[in-house]
């Protein structure tokens, strides 16, 4: 099982090297949110997460109420101009889980003015969300691949969202506790991107005079 945490300041000063020891391989960070806020902590965590050697990709948080409607693609110029040098080996996401003013057709418009735009993407929403709120679910899949939020630390697997395939739904984030905690659902779909290390050894080799030598290959 392939494991990750997504964090923002919120979180503190994380330490991604205990948090790889635990068994956690990857980390999507926060960036951007709407066309006014960096998160204070994206260097630091971006430049933490490669030093530990876990895998990383960031999101931004989509903000329908700022200054007035904001367009997607705004947000996604704020975003890119922000985040110049920092993308890591796993598709950036869109965090959508503020509808705000917004009818479900406005949110689902800047959704897609956001998606639309380059790059290989998640969206990053909860099962209510996903079912009840943003329409037009094919031009949201032709564009993205699906993160859910669905809390649960017993479920084997999540509920799917109604309108989309099960091969859709890359990511599930089943924990809120502490930090945000996430299982990859689609082993394959994240191995495209994160290529396994090789494997690690450990010889025990009994030398002269008894001496016990320890011999690891990584």
């Amino acid at each position: 099982m392939i494991k990750g945490i997504d964090i923002s300041h919120w979180n503190g000063d994380v330490d991604f090297h205990k948090m790889k020891a635990d068994g956690y391989d990857f980390a999507v960070i926060k960036a951007t949110q709407g066309t006014w806020r960096v998160d204070p902590k994206l260097l630091r965590n971006v430049a933490m997460c490669q030093d530990a050697g876990m895998a990383h990709s960031l999101y931004h948080f989509l903000d329908p109420i700022m200054d007035g409607y904001q367009d997607g693609n705004e947000q996604y110029e704020y975003f890119m101009d922000n985040t110049s040098g920092l993308h890591g080996d796993l598709p950036n996401a869109l965090d959508v889980e503020w509808q705000g003013d917004l009818s479900k057709f406005g949110l689902t418009e800047l959704v897609l003015d956001f998606l639309i735009q380059p790059g290989e993407w998640l969206i990053y929403s909860n099962l209510n969300y996903f079912n009840s709120i943003l329409l037009q679910p094919d031009d949201i899949a032709q564009h993205a691949d699906i993160w859910l939020a669905w809390p649960s630390k017993t479920a084997v697997k999540p509920p799917m969202p109604l309108h989309y395939k099960e091969s859709e739904v890359k990511l599930w984030q089943y924990d809120w506790t502490v930090f945000d905690k996430n299982k990859v659902l689609d082993e394959a779909w994240y191995e495209s991107y994160v290529k396994p290390g090789p494997p690690i050894y450990e010889v025990d080799i009994i030398a002269d005079k008894g001496v016990k030598v320890n011999v690891t290959e990584r």
